[in-house]
């Protein structure tokens, strides 16, 4: 049987629960709150079993947690009892979306690898609605999610983001006139926070491993096994081998490796907004 501990789903789903949990007064409240018997909450909260979609609906319910906090838990409840954790769900409430921004919530460190984008939680609403493409009620629900993914990097305990980005996705056009001069100011205005330390990679480079693709480094507290996250256009897949893991752990250093610095990043990206857009 699969250690439930092995599964990032599951890891994301028994951190909502122990949330739950803590608000709740712990674990002998919530079982009275419930009526689950608290050595079962136990087990959930300490990843030793996974409940049911089913057993969490009836607890969050007991629990009066607002449509949203019920809808989000669920979902990641959904992905612990999936076997495989590649999902293709709705744009905007996809299992997966869910987990990523559980993961980034949880996430003392993330190292991420964007080649031809601006890393989603360096993202404007206007860059990130250009991705999405036009408006709707869906657009404007997973802009609004892209924005809500920055808190983690001004809250009192942020975690700490490397994003590494080839420069052509500094000079690429996506939305034109009215957008990319503002990512870039944007961008300029991350780099001063503490928590933020952005690359730059040119095209003055031999082979390295970010070349076959995007990939993201997600790091935990102590005792906790760091995750990878592949995305793809409508699609993701979470990887949580150890071998996995330390692959992309090389590739990470590889890649930050033949990056600029950060005073020559910014020098860049100044550089670029003040020749090509002003």
């Amino acid at each position: 049987m699969t250690d439930p501990a092995s599964k990032p789903s599951a890891r994301n789903l028994a951190a909502a629960l122990n949330e739950l949990v803590q608000r709740s007064g712990g674990v002998r409240p919530t079982a009275r709150l419930t009526g689950v018997a608290h050595s079962m909450i136990s087990q959930w909260v300490n990843l030793k079993r996974i409940p049911s979609v089913e057993v969490v609906t009836t607890v969050l319910e007991k629990l009066g947690l607002s449509e949203e906090d019920r809808e989000r838990i669920i979902v990641l409840a959904r992905a612990a009892a999936e076997s495989s954790y590649l999902t293709t769900g709705l744009p905007g409430v996809s299992e997966r979306l869910a987990a990523v921004l559980d993961n980034e919530r949880r996430a003392r460190k993330i190292f991420d690898w964007s080649p031809l984008l601006i890393p989603g939680m360096l993202q404007t609403s206007r860059y990130a609605r250009a991705i999405f493409g036009g408006g709707g009620t869906e657009v404007e629900a997973r802009v609004t999610m892209r924005m809500g993914r920055r808190d983690a990097l001004t809250r009192p305990d942020p975690i700490e983001l490397t994003a590494v980005i080839h420069e052509a996705a500094l000079r690429q056009h996506i939305g034109g006139q009215s957008v990319m001069p503002e990512q870039l100011e944007h961008l300029l205005k991350m780099t001063e926070l503490p928590s933020v330390s952005l690359h730059a990679v040119s095209d003055a480079n031999d082979f390295h491993p970010g070349l076959i693709g995007p990939f993201i480094v997600y790091q935990f507290e102590e005792g906790e096994p760091s995750t990878v996250h592949l995305e793809h256009h409508r699609t993701g897949v979470f990887l949580y081998g150890a071998a996995d893991v330390d692959a992309y752990r090389i590739a990470a250093q590889e890649v930050r490796e033949v990056a600029m610095s950060a005073e020559d990043t910014a020098a860049l990206i100044a550089e670029i907004l003040n020749s090509k857009w002003r």
